[in-house]
């Protein structure tokens, strides 16, 4: 991989360094500076939440409880203290007190309902968290105004296929003790393919847009057959990748040419916590949709989500053998995504150190250098922005 030094433009100058600082002491001097983005972020598995127990988790800082009103099916949110005097809705551990969707304090047995609060449209006793389901999560809207109209639905789908047509499989990553950011720019960082995971060296001619309203950006590359034995040395199993994909692209025996694409990835930014992409492969017969959910917990603390979706291109699904050796196919496509994001990122997750980045320090970093600044500026407020500029930021 070759490193190309270039100069930083002059709207991208680096802030003069005022050295390190733990986060953590930055917000104890800045009480009043909201440390989190605003948007729609990933809060359970949509599986997991039932009708008869109440759910605790940690969002934002804040305790919140989920639950399936009974009634209406809809996944309700809502704070974890009690309006009257702050006991926890499921303060004995146990899920709570549910009775026909209707939330009991387990303190002095207040009944609250947030069902009727939402229809109500109104705010009441109780916050309340919009939520939508997609593709086997639960997304709730984290917004500061939260008595101002909810932000609206990112454009979580692929309009250009039929999403029907796919298998899916969803995940959590982990939590990572670091900077959200960390994940959310690897699907940006199109270079780290070739040099974490092994494959070709990637190609991309910088291509980059924000949509009008601000809250949504795009970008794609594609990997080249001419550069399936470009794989970064230092990746261990460099070797045997090269082989496989050879291999698969133009079997042995073949006639057929390698086709001058392998892979062509296209992607986008969809809000402060999420991003999608694509990764069209036809010479290997397979459709892959990837979704990357990044939900902060505290603003040291975030868990990590993904889902998978995964079909056939090639034309051969009425045949019932073909099509269940279709689906292991795809199962196993879906693992080995598994294995790379379980395997090789995750080291990189409690990264500190990211907010330093030199911009255009590699030309090929401009994508990169073009979503952090669209990511910091568009979701968080500037009394954030203004606090750590300049910081070694560190998350501990």
């Amino acid at each position: 991989m070759n490193i190309m030094v270039g100069k930083p433009a002059a709207a991208e100058q680096q802030v003069p360094a005022r050295g390190r600082k733990r986060l953590r002491d930055l917000l104890l001097q800045h009480p009043d500076v909201d440390p989190y983005p605003e948007g729609w972020f990933v809060l359970e598995f949509a599986d997991k939440v039932r009708t008869d127990r109440l759910i605790s988790k940690k969002f934002f800082g804040q305790d919140v409880v989920i639950y399936r009103h009974p009634d209406s099916g809809q996944v309700i949110c809502t704070q974890a203290h009690c309006p009257h005097l702050g006991a926890h809705f499921d303060s004995y551990k146990n899920g709570g007190c549910l009775e026909g969707g209707i939330m009991v304090c387990p303190y002095h047995h207040l009944r609250f309902d947030p069902q009727r609060q939402i229809e109500n449209g109104r705010p009441g006793p109780l916050r309340i968290y919009p939520t939508i389901e997609y593709h086997g999560f639960v997304l709730a809207l984290r917004q500061r105004d939260w008595t101002a109209p909810p932000l609206p639905v990112p454009n979580l789908g692929f309009s250009e296929v039929d999403e029907d047509d796919f298998l899916y499989d969803t995940q959590s990553v982990g939590v990572f003790n670091g900077d959200m950011l960390v994940p959310l720019m690897a699907n940006a960082d199109y270079m780290h393919f070739q040099t974490v995971h092994g494959t070709p060296e990637p190609v991309c001619d910088h291509a980059f847009s924000v949509s009008p309203d601000g809250r949504e950006c795009y970008f794609s590359f594609e990997l080249l057959a001419r550069n399936v034995h470009k794989v970064d040395e230092a990746y261990p199993r460099a070797g045997r990748l090269r082989g496989l994909r050879r291999m698969f692209a133009r079997p042995p025996g073949s006639k057929k040419a390698l086709p001058e694409v392998l892979t062509r990835v296209t992607a986008a930014g969809i809000g402060p916590g999420l991003a999608k992409s694509r990764w069209w492969e036809p010479q290997f017969g397979i459709d892959l949709l990837s979704w990357l959910y990044v939900t902060p917990i505290d603003p040291f603390t975030y868990e990590l989500f993904m889902c998978h979706g995964a079909r056939t291109i090639k034309a051969f699904k009425t045949r019932p053998v073909q099509k269940a050796l279709n689906a292991v196919g795809l199962q196993a496509h879906m693992f080995a995504n598994h294995l790379y994001v379980g395997q090789e990122d995750p080291p990189f997750y409690t990264a500190d150190k990211l907010r330093l980045y030199q911009p255009a320090y590699r030309a090929k970093d401009q994508i990169i250098d073009k979503y952090i600044g669209w990511w910091k500026s568009t979701f968080f407020t500037p009394e954030f922005q203004r606090m750590i500029e300049g910081y070694d930021l560190d998350f501990s």
